[in-house]
């Protein structure tokens, strides 16, 4: 066989293996701009939206200490707290179901933006945030 022919018939196999589908369809396997393009930021308005539909779990990433009715209370008060700052922070957002949506804010955006690089890094599909936090919300009620 000469060398031609051996370099053509390696690249072959190389590349079928690496184009061969895999028939397991995790977020891990999903492309990377099919499995990030949701989760992002949103408006105000388009985050009113959301919540209002129903298809959302949301999530409060402030403290215990901010949820008090006398430091502003929650949005919404179905939302579920989980502590940005809780040295458990990883471990709740592991029991949460990656494929389906939700809503995260903090007060300022700031903390909820960091959360959606932990959410994005663990695989979930969905993961919506409110631009500015609840100062942007309490600002356009």
């Amino acid at each position: 066989m000469k060398i031609t022919q051996l370099i053509f018939v390696l690249m072959t196999g190389i590349f079928v293996v690496g184009c061969s589908n895999n028939t397991t369809n995790t977020a891990q396997d999903t492309p990377l701009f099919a499995r990030y393009e949701n989760i992002r930021v949103a408006s105000v308005d388009e985050y009113k939206q959301l919540a209002e539909s129903g298809n959302y779990t949301i999530i409060d990433l402030r403290t215990a200490e901010e949820l008090l009715p006398e430091n502003g209370g929650k949005i919404f008060e179905e939302a579920i707290n989980i502590d940005f700052y809780d040295p458990n922070f990883d471990q709740k957002i592991e029991q949460l179901d990656r494929t389906k949506g939700y809503l995260t804010y903090c007060r300022s955006g700031n903390r909820s933006g960091q959360a959606l690089e932990v959410f994005r890094e663990k695989g979930f599909m969905e993961v919506i945030d409110l631009q500015g936090g609840k100062i942007s919300w309490d600002k356009a009620q």
